[in-house]
C-alpha cells in the first residue's frame, strides 16, 4: 500500500481518532503493552476495518488472515484487562476434547510438530472444588514451559532460524502510529515536516531547496514504516508481549 493511496482506502467512520500532531492525545503510551500497540496499528488498517464490520460464519477464518482469533470491531477501545485475554493466534488452543461418559472413551491423536497433548482430570476437580483448578493450571503451565524449552533447544540444534527478539522504542512506535493518523487526516508534507522534523524549521520557516528534498525523503520513509506496521508489522510485536518485563515496560532495548 502506497502512502498516496492510503487515505483513499479509509472511507469508514473512524470514531474518536487522536489528533496526530498532539502527543498528549496518545495517553499512557509509555506503558502500553506490545499487544496493545499491535491492536492500535491493526485497527487503523483499512482492510481490517472492512472485514471486522462484516462478521458472519467465516469470521474466524477472516480474523486468522490478520493474526487474530476473533474479529474485534476496529472502533472498539482496548480494555484494561485485554492483555490477559485471548485475541491473537499464538494464544489459540488448537483443539479441545473431553469425555463426559462414565465408561470413558478411547481417542488417538496424530500430533504435529510442536503440538502437545495435555490431559486434565476435571473429575477430581469437581470433587475438590473449583479452587483446585488454579493449582492445576499452574502445574499445566509449568509442564508447557518445559515442553517449550525442549522445542527451542531442538530447533537450535537443528540449525533452524529462531526469531530474533528486538524491542523497538515506544517513542518510535508512537511516531509511526501518529503518522498512520496523519495519513488518514491527509496531512500535507509541510504539516508533517513542522511536526515530525521541526528541527529543520529555523525561525519557523520550512527548509528550502536541497534540504527540503532530504527532509521529504525522511517523511516518505516514516510514511512507509507506518504503513508496514499497519499491514503486517504489528505481528512482530505480539511475541514481545510474552517476554517483556511487566514491571518495567518502558525499559525496552532499542531497535
Amino acid at each position: 500500500m502506497k502512502a498516496k493511496k492510503y487515505a483513499d482506502l479509509v472511507a469508514l467512520d473512524q470514531g474518536n481518532r487522536p489528533h496526530w500532531a498532539d502527543m498528549g492525545a496518545y495517553v499512557g503510551y509509555e506503558v502500553w503493552s506490545y499487544k496493545r500497540w499491535a491492536w492500535h496499528f491493526l485497527q487503523r488498517n483499512p482492510m481490517y476495518q472492512e472485514v471486522s464490520i462484516k462478521g458472519g460464519p467465516a469470521s474466524g477464518q477472516r480474523a486468522a488472515q490478520f493474526g487474530r482469533t476473533n474479529l474485534k470491531p476496529y472502533k472498539e477501545r482496548y480494555a484494561d484487562d485485554e492483555d490477559e485475554k485471548k485475541g491473537w493466534l499464538p494464544e489459540r488452543v488448537s483443539k479441545l476434547d473431553s469425555c463426559v461418559v462414565p465408561a470413558g472413551r478411547t481417542v488417538s491423536y496424530d500430533l504435529k510438530f510442536g503440538e502437545v497433548a495435555l490431559v486434565i482430570d476435571l473429575g477430581r476437580t469437581a470433587n475438590a472444588g473449583r479452587a483446585a483448578l488454579t493449582a492445576m493450571l499452574v502445574d499445566a503451565r509449568g509442564r508447557l514451559d518445559k515442553e517449550l524449552e525442549k522445542l527451542g533447544r531442538g530447533l537450535s540444534k537443528s540449525g533452524s532460524n529462531l526469531p530474533q527478539v528486538r524491542k523497538p522504542r515506544r517513542n518510535l512506535l508512537l511516531q509511526r502510529l501518529r503518522m498512520c493518523d496523519a495519513l488518514w487526516a491527509r496531512a500535507t508534507d509541510d504539516e508533517l515536516i513542522r511536526v515530525f522534523f521541526h528541527g529543520h524549521c529555523r525561525d519557523g520557516a520550512l527548509p528550502a531547496a536541497y534540504e527540503r528534498q532530504q527532509v521529504i525523503r525522511k517523511v516518505r520513509r516514516l510514511q512507509n514504516d507506518a504503513i508496514k506496521m499497519m499491514e503486517r508489522g504489528y505481528l512482530e510485536l505480539i511475541p514481545l508481549h510474552y517476554i517483556q518485563d511487566k514491571s518495567s515496560k518502558a525499559g525496552a532495548v532499542p531497535r
